[in-house]
């Protein structure tokens, strides 16, 4: 395999054809001139395409498809996850077609030589310091270029970060934050098997995420815990606290963002997944079954060795 050359999809995505569970969405890209098919309507994948799931239904109905096909190349957008919103979903592909897949994965391979073996990382912008604490005998997880195939079926997520992922709280830390953020965004999912939630903590959350789009907001952790997040000046310990699930204020994630060419256009009113990569770090709390998977996002903040 070249690892300088890209799979056709990741070097030409627009050319793909889109598929998606959503009748909605599919018409009004066809109404804008873009190739697009209702999964339903596929008995298997075309050559190349980016794939929206509305539904956990429309995800399994994509790996169905993708088991029949013997060669294709697909991105997945796990609309499910965050907001099946049309005007998210449009947002969501105009982001993927703004991306530099060439430029991502140059930036997680850089990330993943860098973290090799290291024990503290530096965290520095303008509004944000923080100090990372590293178990040097646990790897993080990116995607590279070696590990993608001429044919296959990625979470376009996949392609944008690197990180650690603590879920289980009965376990030792293997990543350990210290430090003010300044976050410019939230992002909210919960997995298809998520546990229902309280009364109004849906509503409560996506007030905050809207909030937080719009007004100054600053993350303070301790050792891993959050200990305050003040938007606007008004704490929301306590709502953090309720949303995140049994792993409470202890963060379940750190990750380095490498999807610059978002940059320009990100809107952080918007729930999309397509915000997470993008360039600088994000923590986050909770697993998304017990609650919500919150991610707080750090744009251009430095990552320098300790």
């Amino acid at each position: 395999m070249n690892p300088y050359r890209l799979p056709d999809l990741l070097a030409y995505p627009e050319k793909a054809v889109i598929v998606a569970d959503s009748e909605i969405f599919i018409r009004g890209l066809r109404e804008l001139g873009l190739e697009a098919s209702l999964l339903g309507n596929l008995e298997r994948l075309p050559a190349q395409s980016l794939a929206f799931s509305f539904s956990p239904q429309g995800a399994r109905q994509l790996y169905q498809r993708a088991a029949r096909t013997a060669h294709k190349q697909t991105l997945l957008c796990p609309l499910h996850a965050f907001d099946t919103g049309l005007e998210n979903a449009l947002y969501s592909l105009m982001l993927l077609l703004r991306c530099n897949f060439a430029d991502c994965l140059r930036r997680q391979q850089h990330y993943l030589a860098q973290l090799n073996g290291l024990r503290r990382l530096h965290l520095t912008s303008a509004n944000s310091r923080a100090e990372v604490w590293l178990n040097g005998r646990c790897a993080p997880y990116a995607l590279t270029r070696n590990e993608i195939g001429d044919s296959f079926v990625l979470s376009a997520t996949e392609l944008f970060e690197v990180h650690y992922a603590h879920m289980r709280p009965d376990c030792p830390d293997i990543f350990q934050v210290s430090g003010v953020l300044h976050i410019s965004g939230l992002l909210l999912s919960r997995g298809s098997r998520a546990r229902p939630l309280p009364d109004g903590l849906a509503s409560d959350m996506h007030r905050l995420a809207e909030q937080v789009a719009r007004h100054d907001a600053w993350l303070h952790i301790e050792h891993n815990q959050v200990r305050s997040f003040k938007v606007a000046g008004e704490e929301y310990l306590d709502l953090l606290g309720q949303a995140a699930g049994q792993r409470g204020l202890y963060l379940s994630e750190f990750a380095i963002g490498v999807n610059e060419a978002i940059g320009p256009n990100i809107n952080y009113l918007r729930n999309s997944p397509m915000n997470e990569g993008i360039r600088g770090v994000h923590v986050a709390l909770g697993d998304g079954l017990n609650g919500y998977h919150i991610d707080f996002l750090c744009p251009g903040v430095e990552v320098l060795p300790g």
